[in-house]
């Protein structure tokens, strides 16, 4: 996570609970809620080892459920974990017709009619 970026998304959120704070921004990058922590350490904003032991203090006492170690919580869903900005790419080259249905199925390795489908979805919303 740059600095900067990192320094504005969680400024955005600086209005909510600390740890609401640590969960929401760690949506947003897609990352642990301990590597949050580490990035706030790291930029000066919070002490370690300190930060994750009151994270989880904090935690408990917020959501009254024990935050296991290796536990993450709100943990992310398939869906976030899904690229979008190459598969646009391609969608933008096919509706321009700079590569086939076929071209664009081997670049997105999936079967063509995975792909067929795919556009199929696409119609719906223009």
């Amino acid at each position: 996570m740059p600095d900067e970026l990192f320094t504005k998304e969680w400024d955005k959120n600086r209005g909510l609970h600390w740890v609401d704070a640590v969960l929401k921004t760690k949506r947003h990058f897609k990352v642990s809620y301990q590597a949050v922590l580490y990035q706030l350490i790291d930029l000066g904003k919070a002490e370690h080892p300190t930060v994750y032991k009151q994270f989880h203090a904090d935690y408990k006492d917020r959501y009254s459920k024990e935050l296991n170690w290796k536990e993450e919580p709100l943990p992310l869903n398939r869906v976030d974990l899904i690229g979008n900005r190459f598969a646009t790419l391609v969608r933008d080259a096919l509706n321009k017709e700079l590569i086939t249905t076929s071209r664009t199925a081997e670049i997105l390795d999936v079967r063509i009619e995975k792909i067929r489908e795919r556009m199929k979805s696409w119609e719906v919303v223009k």
